[in-house]
């Protein structure tokens, strides 16, 4: 019968201490009172220990009667917790400004709202319950990062946790520090950045209770770009594998004909800013042979396929035989130009923009409005890009 007993207990003692949870650093903590504890408008604490001690004051629940709110100190895993009820003509928090109080009591990391039974005051007073916390009005704008300069901006905004959205949008535009009403699709005034804001009401006649803000930049669109392979790995057909333009995948590449002992393919690159790709020879992942990755590439360039290197082709950059890469040879003005392995840039009137990439693609300058610039080089083939119009530069 002992043996009994004391496994009982034992079993006992182990479902009660299961059903313990640590209150954790910002653990919210709900309490409702009862008629009792509301008299003589007393205001409501939190006292937290096992882990030391810590005391927090209780704040009403908007929207919410009779519920009130804790959040536990941060840094702490405090056993316990009592609900007090102090006296409304203190404002610190101690056991001498306390009126009443629960019982020790324990958090069992699921049911969060104590609720103290009517008619009672002090001790085991009362019952836990779960209470689904309150989530925050959100808003997010969905709207491109980016677009060219003859497309329109199109937008749209998803809403949580909102019973009657009312949705207001809002853009600034880069000629104006005052933000105004907008409706989707907007059409824009020209190049630069431009803000966009979503705020949003509780109702037609309510406040706002969520906000979103987000900018766009409008772009010059971008001039082609050709990327043609000379096929020394003797590939029975040739495919670009792209990643990181909006039309990634699979790219066939065409057949160009040239003078030389080794076939040439290529493809060109429209409305895009950059690209990154490699060589393969099919248009799927079961192809026999592949080349290493080509990063950020920008500008019409010609490669050749080299050696095995570790299971995949090496890629070399070349220069490109006679057929059209779109690249003149750099003229000489006035307004930009070599000189001891410097490139002078001077337009003296109007901004321009200007991109300078290596021969291989990889990017310089980025895509700039300026009217002035002066950097050194190393010696090399270069492109120069003004205004949409590539130039083959030579520094010597």
């Amino acid at each position: 019968m002992k043996n009994t007993f004391t496994l009982l207990f034992t079993l006992l003692f182990f479902a009660l201490i299961a059903q313990a949870a640590a209150i954790t650093g910002g653990t919210r903590l709900y309490f409702t009172p009862n008629a009792n504890w509301k008299e003589a408008d007393a205001r409501f604490a939190a006292y937290y220990f096992g882990d030391g001690e810590a005391w927090a004051s209780m704040t009403a629940v908007a929207g919410e009667t009779d519920l009130y709110v804790a959040v536990s100190p941060e840094g702490k895993n405090f056993t316990h917790v009592i609900f007090t009820r102090m006296n409304p003509g203190e404002i610190e928090n101690n056991w001498s400004n306390k009126w009443s109080q629960t019982a020790d009591l324990v958090f069992d990391g699921v049911n969060n709202h104590y609720v103290i039974t009517e008619g009672k005051w002090d001790g085991d007073n009362g019952t836990w319950v779960f209470f689904e916390e309150p989530k925050d009005p959100f808003v997010s704008l969905s709207i491109p990062v980016s677009v060219f300069v003859d497309e329109d901006i199109t937008f749209s905004a998803l809403v949580e946790n909102i019973t009657d959205p009312m949705k207001d949008f809002y853009v600034k535009t880069p000629s104006s520090e005052e933000f105004v009403t907008v409706s989707s699709p907007y059409t824009h005034e020209g190049l630069g950045v431009y803000s966009f804001k979503v705020e949003v009401k509780e109702g037609a006649e309510g406040e706002v209770v969520a906000i979103d803000t987000k900018d766009v930049w409008v772009k010059a669109i971008p001039a082609d770009f050709i990327i043609s392979v000379k096929n020394t790995a003797d590939w029975a057909q040739m495919y670009l594998f792209v990643w990181g333009t909006q039309d990634d995948g699979f790219k066939a590449m065409n057949l160009v004909e040239v003078e030389d002992e080794a076939e040439w393919y290529s493809y060109t690159f429209t409305r895009v800013e950059s690209a990154n790709f490699l060589f393969v020879n099919a248009d799927d992942w079961e192809a026999a042979e592949q080349s290493h990755d080509v990063d950020n590439v920008a500008a019409s360039t010609c490669y050749e396929l080299g050696e095995i290197d570790e299971g995949k082709r090496l890629v070399n950059a070349i220069a490109c035989p006679d057929f059209n890469t779109g690249l003149t040879q750099l003229p000489v003005q006035s307004d930009y130009w070599v000189d001891k392995g410097r490139l002078h840039i001077n337009f003296e009137n109007d901004s321009k923009l200007v991109e300078l990439y290596s021969i291989s693609g990889q990017v310089i300058l980025p895509q700039t409005y300026l009217n002035h610039f002066d950097r050194g080089l190393s010696e090399g083939v270069y492109i120069l890009r003004i205004d949409g119009v590539a130039r083959k530069l030579l520094v010597l």
